[in-house]
């Protein structure tokens, strides 16, 4: 007698439901609002504060390597470059001049003259007060004092010249850099939302890192760690783990073997 090998009561029931029931992934979306830089205030948000707040330029890089599988050292350079660094070459330029010039481009009669009106620079009310030891002494408003010339071109000194000139070249730099520097920011964001299909523009990615630059940063790294992006593949949520119910083993006599002749 032919043995015909029976097919399993499970495999059509399994067809019939993955025939029917089509699995509908649920759409990407940013995690939290933009504004809210803690996210939902648990350990996790706050420690995305935190990093981005203190090592912008780690979790920027950390990020593109989430999603794009790009070197995090060298985009972590390239933000440093155009965000931090420009701006303490601005404020280096800045004491720079303040050193060689501590004045300002005034002329010597400007000077005494403003530091004659106001010898203290303390203002209250409009008015400045003489402390000359007589308490609660009434005294009447001065004029307001002329503001100081400048003192000609010409006049200065060659290193305050050349103090002046480089804080301005410093200045326009670091506008620059800021400009760059959202463009590709704001680039990388685009990506990041067309890759894994979360809705939004070119244009408000833009807007959001002119406005915001660290709430859109927390905002991209909040949402790769809660959604488990790894090597530029979305994991989704981690779920909960649940235990498994406990085996359950049925006591009894086995029934005898039946031998067939």
């Amino acid at each position: 007698m032919a043995y015909t090998e029976e097919e399993p009561l499970l495999k059509p029931q399994a067809q019939q439901v993955t025939g029917d029931v089509a699995l509908v992934q649920p759409e990407a979306q940013w995690d939290s609002g933009l504004l809210a830089c803690c996210g939902n205030g648990d350990l996790q948000g706050c420690a995305t504060f935190s990093l981005v707040h203190v090592f912008p330029c780690v979790a920027f890089g950390h990020n593109l390597k989430r999603a794009f599988q790009k070197s995090l050292l060298l985009h972590a350079v390239i933000y440093f470059m155009l965000f931090i660094f420009s701006a303490h070459l601005l404020l280096g330029a800045n004491n720079m001049q303040a050193a060689v010039c501590p004045h300002g481009p005034m002329d010597d009669i400007s000077l005494a003259q403003h530091l004659e009106e106001r010898p203290h620079r303390k203002l209250l009310h409009g008015h400045d007060h003489e402390h000359d030891g007589s308490p609660h002494e009434p005294h009447g408003p001065h004029p307001h004092p002329h503001p100081p010339k400048p003192m000609p071109w010409e006049d200065l000194t060659p290193e305050c010249q050349v103090a002046i000139v480089g804080k301005h070249v410093v200045a326009v730099w670091m506008v620059l850099c800021f400009l760059a520097g959202v463009a590709y920011c704001a680039y990388r964001r685009t990506q990041l939302r067309e890759k894994f299909g979360i809705a939004g523009s070119r244009f408000g990615d833009f807007c959001t890192w002119l406005w915001c630059g660290p709430c859109a940063l927390c905002q991209e790294t909040r949402t790769l760690w809660t959604n488990n992006v790894e090597d530029g593949i979305w994991r989704g949520p981690a779920l909960p783990t649940t235990c498994p119910p406990p085996a359950q083993f049925v006591t009894g006599t086995p029934a005898p073997k039946q031998i067939e002749y």
